[in-house]
């Protein structure tokens, strides 16, 4: 069956097509009965209006996008609810896209915006694809990006990494669990350089020399983390505590801690960084620097929002 139009329903209800956009929209200069013959009759056809079709009538889709590398990321969850909470407390809802594809993904999603289906942009996404979210941002898209170092000109969300370093080692230094290791992120992550930068900066208040054969590099995931703890313990059986720069490589930490006889956190104390749902269900409960990703979550959509 053809789909109907407000044509159509003009037709029946005896009025005219802008009326019925009238009635569709929620204006009040339309008396009640006539307002209800027309819902009456767009009930029984079932009519749906276009998303596309209202944004160029109304200039707006009330759609936000939201642009992720995956779904599979354990920290996802809280920024997305963040940024749902604050995209439906502004009337608009929240459309979730990845870059699986890589730049074809941002072509599809460049179609959406040509389409009008989306008004703004929440992003976080791998960094060769900035330029392409600059060039969206420059053609009049509002876009807030979750980044530790977004391109020049682009706004954007992050947490303070450095202070969180500086604080879970000196959580660790404060516990008397020293010498004091470090599981940091891959050498070209901003955000790995400024956690390592925050314990070079904990150790240094705590005159402690800094000794690089203490820090080891991982890769975000516990695969890594437990590869980089059982090279730190073969180096320095010693160890009294590690700060892993994520949750991820903090739980691998522990694992490898429990194959090498290690107790945690009797003898071994471990800090994590990011406090994902699962810190508190592991066992024991990670210690972990809280990351307030629910509010990065709002703070980005409402970013994008506001500069619709």
């Amino acid at each position: 069956m053809p789909s109907s139009t407000i044509a159509d329903i003009a037709r029946q209800a005896r009025v005219s097509k802008t009326t019925v956009s009238r009635v569709l929209n929620g204006r009040p200069d339309v008396d009640a009965g006539t307002a209800g013959r027309v819902l009456e009759i767009v009930a029984e056809l079932g009519y749906v209006p276009s998303a596309s079709a209202r944004a160029l009538a109304n200039g707006r889709a009330r759609c936000l996008g939201f642009l992720v590398p995956s779904l599979t990321l354990p920290w996802l969850l809280e920024l997305l609810r963040g940024a749902i909470d604050e995209a439906e407390s502004a009337d608009h809802i929240l459309a979730v896209h990845t870059v699986a594809r890589g730049p074809d993904s941002l072509t599809a999603l460049a179609a959406l915006v040509a389409a009008r289906a989306i008004d703004g942009l929440v992003a976080v996404v791998p960094r060769e694809l900035g330029g392409d979210l600059d060039r969206l941002h420059r053609r009049g898209l509002p876009v807030a990006l979750i980044d530790d170092a977004p391109p020049p000109g682009l706004p954007s969300i992050w947490t303070t990494d450095r202070a969180g370093g500086r604080d879970a080692t000196a959580h660790l230094l404060g516990r008397g669990a020293t010498p004091v290791a470090m599981i940091a992120g891959p050498r070209a992550s901003p955000a790995a350089q400024q956690r390592q930068a925050g314990y070079g900066d904990a150790l240094a208040a705590a005159a402690c020399p800094l000794d690089l054969d203490l820090v080891e590099e991982g890769d975000w995931t516990a695969h890594g983390g437990e590869r980089a703890m059982a090279r730190l313990l073969a180096r320095r059986p010693d160890l009294r505590g590690v700060f892993a720069a994520n949750d991820l490589m903090a739980f691998g930490a522990v694992r490898a801690a429990a194959r090498a006889g290690r107790s945690v956190p009797a003898d071994l104390a471990v800090v994590g960084f990011d406090d994902t749902p699962a810190a508190a269900l592991a066992t024991p409960a990670l210690t972990t620097v809280r990351q307030p990703l629910y509010e990065m979550g709002r703070a980005a959509a409402r970013l994008a929002v506001t500069r619709l």
